[in-house]
């Protein structure tokens, strides 16, 4: 029986935490970090590419990544997935838990809707998609 495909997410500066990637790695995600692949301060454009043509879904809390201008072409071009975490306020605990106890559902999230899409997380762990791919690749032309 065939398995769907493993998602790598990558954790990007504006959410990574210790106490996240071990978490999520423990309830069996594949995760990737901002740290363990670029400079601290490298900018998303730089990134988003490289993370893009591996394959890696992106997660983040960086709520400019959806509408800066020159990043949502990126996005676009690259054909990048990406979960925003819009719930600014919450503490290393609370997003660790509200991440894991979703891991499931962004899963399937990522594997059920055509890159690139850049879809919203509420702390009560729903899933919204802010721009699909239809939406972002317009901006292309």
């Amino acid at each position: 029986m065939n398995q769907p495909p493993q998602i790598v997410f990558f954790i990007d500066r504006a959410l990574e935490s210790k106490r996240l990637i071990q978490a999520m790695r423990l309830k069996g995600a594949a995760i990737e970090t901002h740290q363990a692949h670029f400079r601290h301060d490298a900018y998303d454009i730089e990134w988003l590419p490289i993370v893009s043509k591996k394959g890696w879904v992106v997660l983040t809390q960086d709520v400019n990544l959806g509408k800066n201008q020159i990043e949502l072409t990126a996005i676009a071009k690259e054909n990048t997935k990406v979960f925003i975490l819009v719930s600014g306020n919450l503490g290393s605990q609370a997003i660790t838990s509200v991440l894991t106890n979703i891991l499931e559902k962004l899963e399937k999230f990522a594997l059920n809707n055509s890159a690139p899409f850049i879809a919203k997380i509420k702390d009560d762990g729903s899933i919204t998609l802010w721009r699909n791919h239809h939406q972002l690749l317009k901006m292309l032309s």
